[in-house]
């Protein structure tokens, strides 16, 4: 109880716990508007669950920026690349459920399948061409040629490219055709673990700065 109470403000773990604790009970509040088929309940927690859920999706950039010996992780592009990358996962998951539910707007989701991965791609790149330590250099080096780079690529291919191109398809197609969106949201899912899996296993790979 101390531990939940009085716990160290300054730490991202903390601070991060009691983000998801709010995120968490918010959405409890939600369901039980869905339940009770209140509109009005779900639109006056529209507004807090959109900035829980971005807070949710960003605290780790401060958490890693912590981490003062992984000089990989002090870039300032991952807070917005977390949350490019939040679009894309919100927008793949509804992709989806297109599948089993009827989506109100599934046009708008794959707009924001294919605007997340545009912006996922463009804050890649300048990761890749900003400059920093020795640390920041080697470790982007092993992301991007060294044993990293098959994940890297590899996620930016299948988590970006695809789901950009069959976002595109699925908006050209016909309104009842959901699998080409589906296929895109999955396809998004996959390559965001790759790529970010290498993202964190280069940062561990040099020595401590």
């Amino acid at each position: 109880n101390k531990q939940l109470t009085r716990g160290n403000t300054s730490s991202w773990l903390v601070k991060g716990a009691y983000v998801l604790m709010a995120f968490g009970a918010v959405l409890g509040v939600w369901f039980i508007g869905g339940l009770a088929d209140s509109s009005t309940m779900v639109e006056w927690l529209a507004a807090p669950a959109a900035i829980l859920g971005a807070a949710t999706a960003g605290y780790t950039a401060f958490l890693f920026a912590q981490c003062e010996g992984r000089d990989l992780w002090q870039t300032p592009l991952l807070l917005p690349l977390l949350l490019a990358r939040a679009v894309v996962a919100g927008a793949a998951a509804y992709g989806l459920l297109d599948l089993f539910v009827t989506v109100p707007d599934p046009e708008a989701v794959m707009w924001a399948l294919i605007g997340g991965s545009i912006a996922v791609l463009a804050l890649s790149w300048m990761e890749l061409v900003s400059r920093g330590t020795r640390h920041v250099e080697l470790a982007v080096h092993e992301m991007s040629r060294g044993e990293h780079a098959p994940l890297f690529w590899g996620g930016l291919a299948i988590g970006c490219v695809v789901p950009i191109v069959f976002g595109a398809a699925s908006i050209a197609a016909d309104s009842g055709e959901v699998a080409l969106g589906a296929i895109g949201g999955f396809a998004a899912l996959i390559g965001m673990f790759l790529s970010e899996t290498a993202f964190i296993r280069a940062g561990q790979s040099v020595p401590l700065s």
